[in-house]
């Protein structure tokens, strides 16, 4: 179940355009944003769900406290907090492109 749920969190990255959250969802109302509970398994397909959704979730935070403190910070605020990269640039006087190369690192 865990190489399952991985594998389609893999597949949904390797998507030609990926969709960050925060951005709307395809083909969805404009207003509902993606969010980690859109790409994990369904909690209500039942208890193995349930804990693939955990499992994943622990691996996932897992690798993100792995990730160096640049990396993770720059991580965080781009694909969890949903900010841009001009806005954590201001923040941390660093320029937009070597943020984005470090968050394409800690992918």
């Amino acid at each position: 179940m865990l190489r399952v749920a991985r594998n389609r969190v893999t597949d949904w990255f390797r998507k030609k355009r990926p969709v960050a959250l925060g951005d709307p969802v395809a083909g969805a109302d404009p207003v509902k944003r993606t969010t980690w509970e859109d790409i994990l398994p369904s909690t209500t397909a039942g208890p193995d769900a349930v804990y693939a959704q955990r499992a994943l979730l622990d691996e996932l935070l897992a690798a993100i406290d792995e990730l160096p403190v640049p990396q993770r910070e720059v991580f965080a605020a781009h694909q969890i907090e949903g900010r841009s990269f001009v806005e954590i640039a201001q923040a941390a006087a660093e320029k937009p492109g070597t943020l984005i190369s470090r968050k394409h690192q800690a992918v």
